[in-house]
């Protein structure tokens, strides 16, 4: 372990890359701007430096990239893709081992109980398996939430492969973080009214750039739908000619353009018609793929906060309508920490003490399991 490389981290981040260099299972968790990426690129560096070989894996497209281009030097993709995974169906356990010495994989928390068994299952005997998250955020929207449980038995029977970040690296987002410090411990916080909310203003926001609008729902006059349509329509009537530049995430994966499922691209239009026209294309960055190629699209001026895990924006409209509290405090944090510069909440107060009174927590039961190996 090199110790005299590791300057540009705190204590607490020094610890962690030695703890997951000695360890052949360690956890990293942390919120938002607490490093967990740098601290990740250092460990992996040192690794690679002794002649390891490494890959990186997440749940989703975008977490993949972006950890691929924070790191720079190293190979991976979706968990579905590396393990050979297009469907439930397809999850055989221990058909697939990945070939690598390392195997680090984050945004951790989003990963159902199914995907961990195919995970855990694909590691060779000898490989190092480093997992990456907060487990604060919200828990898979299909069974379990294995990533907090592993953590909490990590914690507190083998500390010697756990690490948990606390100290903030970003001054600029020290009030966004008081709140979601808040709302972790069942705190409530202040809200606009949804009444109060003014399209207009959205307007001028999406034109100054970095804003994105997140709601707790799909559905109903607050959902995303609605509030997509209702944006659509507005820069629709203003469309006097020229190029339209839409934003739109990708609904599936296409392999052939190597685009990802949750990943976001402007919609570029030369017409103001809403149909989807031959000349259209959509930029992902400096890639240009006709839009008619790609198989799923959707308007994207607002996202589920569940879809936007994974990714930060400068700026974040948060709505927490009725019937949000049924996803309990995780998704105010997981909202909330979406945000880099500036947040507003809408929402009645009556909801969001709702939500911050309950945590929408599923256990897996593999806590149990753990217990059991130590027994």
């Amino acid at each position: 372990i090199d110790m005299m490389g590791m300057g540009s981290l705190n204590e607490g981040q020094k610890e962690a890359v030695s703890k997951g260099l000695r360890a052949s299972v360690f956890c990293l968790s942390g919120g938002p701007g607490t490093g967990k990426t740098h601290t990740v690129a250092e460990l992996v560096g040192q690794f690679c430096d002794a002649g390891g070989k490494v890959l990186v894996a997440a749940p989703t497209g975008k977490a993949v990239a972006e950890l691929m281009r924070r790191l720079g030097y190293v190979k991976g993709g979706t968990l579905h893709r590396l393990l050979g995974v297009r469907s439930v169906s397809d999850i055989l356990w221990g058909k697939k081992k990945l070939d690598a010495g390392m195997v680090v994989v984050d945004e951790c928390s989003m990963i159902d109980v199914g995907m961990w068994g195919a995970l855990f299952s694909a590691i060779r005997e000898g490989t190092r398996l480093i997992l990456v998250g907060d487990h604060d955020q919200l828990p898979p929207v299909e069974a379990g939430t294995v990533y907090g449980e592993v953590c909490g038995w990590m914690k507190e029977c083998h500390p010697e492969c756990y690490a948990h970040l606390d100290e903030c690296m970003r001054s600029d987002q020290v009030e966004i973080l008081e709140k979601a410090a808040c709302v972790k411990v069942g705190k409530a916080i202040e809200a606009k009214s949804l009444k109060g909310l003014d399209v207009r203003e959205w307007k001028k926001r999406f034109k100054q750039g970095g804003f994105r609008i997140l709601s707790c729902l799909r559905e109903g006059p607050y959902g995303v739908e609605a509030i997509n349509r209702e944006l659509f329509e507005a820069f629709r009537k203003e469309y006097q000619g020229g190029e339209w530049r839409i934003p739109v995430m990708v609904t599936r994966t296409s392999y052939d353009y190597e685009v990802c499922n949750g990943e976001m691209g402007e919609w570029v239009k030369q017409t103001g018609s809403v149909e989807l026209e031959a000349e259209d294309v959509v930029e992902f960055g400096d890639k240009v793929i006709p839009a008619v190629l790609l198989p799923g699209l959707e308007l994207a001026y607002a996202i589920s906060v569940h879809k936007s895990q994974g990714s930060e924006y400068d700026h974040v409209a948060l709505l927490v309508p009725p019937g949000s509290e049924i996803f309990g405090r995780e998704i105010l944090y997981t909202g909330i920490t979406r945000a880099r510069l500036s947040l507003e909440i809408y929402g009645e107060a009556e909801t969001i003490e709702l939500c911050v009174a309950q945590s929408a927590q599923k256990l897996s039961g593999i806590r149990r399991k753990l217990e059991c190996l130590d027994a």
